[in-house]
């Protein structure tokens, strides 16, 4: 997953170029990204479900 191109962009949202995302995570640099949340409701109580990586 380090490996997988993404794009750069400078302060005002150009891109810049490309990287790594294990480069742009060492770097700070900012860079295209996608989250999907998945919620439920118990109870009336509300949880965020994550994903927890296996090594």
């Amino acid at each position: 997953m380090d490996s997988e191109i993404v794009r750069i962009f400078d302060e005002n949202m150009k891109c810049i170029g490309k990287k790594t995302r294990g480069e742009v995570h060492i770097s700070g640099d900012w860079h295209e990204t996608f989250h999907c949340w998945f919620t439920i409701v118990e109870k009336n109580e509300c949880y965020v479900l994550f994903q927890k990586e296996l090594k």
